[in-house]
C-alpha cells in the first residue's frame, strides 16, 4: 500500500501525459475541417496532420533531455512538477486558441504541451524503479497508457462539436493537472535509473515491435477521427458521441484486462493473430457500413480486440529485474509515440479526406501488422 501511495504522484503525471495527447483529437479534426481554417482541402489535411503529430514529436524530443538531467541533477521531482504546471497552462492556452480560432496559437500551445509531457519517460522510470514487482508495474503502465488515451478522447467528445464552445474538456484537463501538481509537490525524492533510454537489448524482437507499431497506428487513427466520422456520416446522432466514446473506453479496458486471463490458454502469437484479423474485419465492415447502430457495434468490437492486442503487444516475458522492465517499457512507449506521430501524417496522403479513408488506411495498417506478426 505504501508503494502505491508513493507512486501516485508519478502515476497521475503519467496518466495526464496521455490524456493531454488525446483530448484534442475530436476537437482538432472538427475544427480544421468544419471551420475551414485553411481554404484548400489539401492544406487542411496537412494542418490537421501536423497539429496532432506535433505533440508526440515534441514529447520525444524533450523526453530524453528531461530523463538525463533529472538523473544527473537529482531533480526529477522538480522537473516533473514544472512539466505538470506547463501542461496546466497549455490547457488554458489551447482553450483560448480554439475559442478565437487562431492557428498560430494552436501550434504554439500544442507544442508546449507536448514538450511538457516529455517527463513521461522520467515518471515511467520512477514508477518501475520504485516497485518490487517490476512485471506488475509494467502491466500497470500498459493499461494506464491506453486508459489515458481513451479518457482524453472521451473528454474531448464532451465538447460541443457543432460550435466548439464547450470548456468541459479543458476544465477536466486542468483538474487532472492540479491533482498531479499537488501530488508531486507533496512527494519525496524518487529513485531513478539514468542509463537505459537507448538500451538496444530487446525482449520481443524488431519484427514484433514493427507489428505493434502498425497496429497502434490503426487504433490511434480510429480514436483521432471517430468524432468527425459520426459528425460527417451520422450527424443526427452526433449528440450520442460522448456515450459511444465511453462505451468504447469501457470495452477497450475489458479487452486489455482479459489479456492475462487468456495468456495461460492460448499462445500470445495465436491470440494476437486472432485480434488483428478480427480488427481487420471490423474495419472492413465499418468502411462499407451505412447505418449508425451497426457501425457503432462494429466500433465497440474493434475496441475490444484493440484493448486485448494492446496489452499483449506491450507485455514481454522473462523480465527478471527493474532494468529489463524499464528497457521494455521505454521501447513500448517509443513505439506508441511514433505511432501517434505517424497516424495523422499518413492521413495527409488521403487528401480528399473522405472520412471513410480512415478505415481504408486501417485496413492497410492492420494487414501489414498481421503479415509482420506471421513473419515473427
Amino acid at each position: 500500500m505504501l508503494q502505491r501511495y508513493r507512486s501516485f504522484p508519478y502515476l497521475s503525471y503519467f496518466f495526464l501525459c496521455h490524456f493531454s495527447l488525446a483530448v484534442v483529437f475530436p476537437i482538432f479534426s472538427v475544427l480544421v475541417f468544419r471551420e475551414e481554417l485553411s481554404s484548400l482541402i489539401y492544406t487542411r489535411a496537412i494542418t490537421l496532420g501536423l497539429l496532432i503529430a506535433l505533440f508526440p514529436l515534441a514529447q520525444m524530443a524533450s523526453g530524453y533531455l528531461l530523463l538525463k538531467t533529472g538523473a544527473a541533477l537529482r531533480g526529477a521531482r522538480g522537473e516533473l512538477l514544472i512539466c505538470a504546471v506547463l501542461i496546466f497552462l497549455s490547457f488554458i492556452g489551447l482553450f483560448v486558441a480554439i475559442k478565437i480560432k487562431n492557428l498560430s496559437l494552436l501550434f504554439l500551445f500544442r507544442g508546449l504541451s507536448g514538450a511538457a509531457a516529455g517527463g513521461l519517460f522520467l515518471s515511467e522510470n520512477i514508477i518501475i524503479t520504485g516497485r518490487e514487482d517490476h512485471v506488475k508495474a509494467g502491466r500497470l503502465l500498459t493499461i494506464l497508457t491506453g486508459l489515458g488515451l481513451m479518457a482524453g478522447v472521451l473528454a474531448g467528445g464532451f465538447s460541443d462539436l457543432l460550435s466548439l464552445q464547450s470548456s468541459v474538456p479543458f476544465i477536466i484537463g486542468c483538474l487532472l493537472a492540479l491533482i498531479s501538481i499537488t501530488a508531486l509537490y507533496m512527494s519525496g525524492t524518487p529513485k531513478i535509473q539514468p542509463t537505459v533510454f537507448h538500451e538496444k537489448k530487446s525482449l520481443t524482437g524488431g519484427t514484433f515491435r514493427s507489428s505493434f507499431f502498425f497496429f497502434a497506428m490503426s487504433w490511434l487513427a480510429t480514436l483521432q477521427f471517430f468524432s468527425l466520422y459520426v459528425l460527417e456520416l451520422f450527424s443526427p446522432f452526433s449528440s450520442y458521441t460522448p456515450l459511444f466514446l465511453f462505451m468504447m473506453s469501457l470495452v477497450w479496458l475489458m479487452g486489455a484486462l482479459s489479456a492475462k486471463m487468456l495468456g495461460g490458454t492460448f499462445s500470445k502469437k495465436t491470440t494476437l493473430f486472432f485480434c488483428l484479423t478480427s480488427s481487420f474485419l471490423m474495419s472492413l465492415l465499418i468502411y462499407f457500413q451505412q447505418f449508425f447502430v451497426p457501425s457503432m457495434f462494429f466500433h465497440l468490437v474493434f475496441c475490444l480486440y484493440s484493448g486485448l492486442a494492446w496489452s499483449l503487444f506491450s507485455r514481454a516475458s522473462h523480465i527478471s529485474g527493474s532494468r529489463e522492465a524499464l528497457v521494455q517499457a521505454f521501447q513500448n512507449q517509443k513505439v506508441a509515440l511514433l505511432a501517434a506521430t505517424a497516424a495523422p501524417l499518413i492521413m495527409i496522403l488521403f487528401t480528399s479526406m473522405n472520412i471513410n479513408d480512415v478505415y481504408l488506411s486501417n485496413l492497410i495498417m492492420l494487414g501489414i501488422s498481421t503479415i509482420l506478426l506471421i513473419l515473427k
